[in-house]
């Protein structure tokens, strides 16, 4: 998959979509009001800069944990033309893995008055390499988080989405890779794309539902990675189990909090 096509995890995929709503392996949950963070915490709002320090004070009022690091390249307009850009990505969940966000560092510089500011369209490498980023943005709440054992081949059954339709999967992708606003690498229906990734070798690593401003689930997200070359990719899917490919991760794996007993 060329790194020509690349896009977000989120904010494509989720215009396109978002009168969808995704049904997962989890779908008793799916639909319903979703626990947040107590009140009494500050809140994370997708697309806010924070300064780095003040994000880790944040997240330890949170109780969220790293769980998967990586380099994720972002294909952007400018000028009408398409450009790409590597940004870290830091995907964290509370302890019970009811919430958690997908955090980016993607454009968060100084301004003039050496404060935070939001992110902006120049997100150029070169723009990047001039003002090096001083902190992170929330592009995903999510919620419902499962963690896999990416070293056990096969696509996991609870990542699965029991009595999928692929002809309705199929359908809708017609018309989301035909969508000028989405960019991907393709579509298919959601468990057979795991499954044939898995047998290339990329295997699920998390699995959870991005959160929408109702604090419903939205899209399902999906984190692959390949440990023979430490490479990963995205997957989000759809409530008619229509699953994009096409967000790479250069550098994939688990932050240093993650273990797994044999077997798992």
């Amino acid at each position: 998959m060329s790194n020509s096509r690349l896009r977000s995890l989120s904010l494509a995929v989720a215009t396109a979509t978002a009168a969808l709503m995704l049904a997962s392996h989890n779908a008793g949950a799916m639909d319903t009001e979703q626990a947040l963070p107590n009140k009494d915490t500050d809140v994370l709002i997708p697309s806010e800069c924070n300064e780095k320090s003040q994000l880790m004070s944040i997240l330890k009022k949170q109780d969220q944990h790293s769980l998967i690091i990586a380099t994720q390249g972002i294909t952007f307009r400018k000028a009408n033309k398409l450009d790409v850009k590597y940004v870290k990505v830091i995907i964290t969940s509370n302890s019970t893995g009811e919430f958690g966000y997908e955090l980016t560092e993607d454009g968060c510089i100084p301004d003039k008055k050496n404060s935070i500011t939001t992110p902006k369209e120049d997100n150029s490498t070169e723009s990047q390499l001039a003002n090096p980023p001083v902190g992170m943005h929330v592009t995903m709440r999510l919620t419902n988080i499962h963690l896999y054992n990416y070293t056990q081949e096969g696509a996991p059954a609870s990542a699965l989405i029991p009595n999928e339709d692929d002809n309705k999967a199929d359908k809708e992708c017609e018309r989301l890779v035909n969508d000028p606003e989405v960019l991907s690498d393709g579509c298919g229906p959601h468990n057979i794309v795991l499954q044939r990734k898995s047998a290339a070798g990329d295997n699920v690593m998390l699995q959870a539902g991005t959160m929408t401003d109702k604090n419903t689930t939205g899209l399902l997200l999906t984190v692959l990675g390949r440990p023979t070359k430490g490479t990963g990719e995205a997957i989000m899917t759809t409530r008619n189990g229509s699953a994009l490919m096409g967000s790479d991760y250069t550098k994939i794996g688990y932050s240093t909090n993650v273990s797994f007993h044999e077997g798992q």
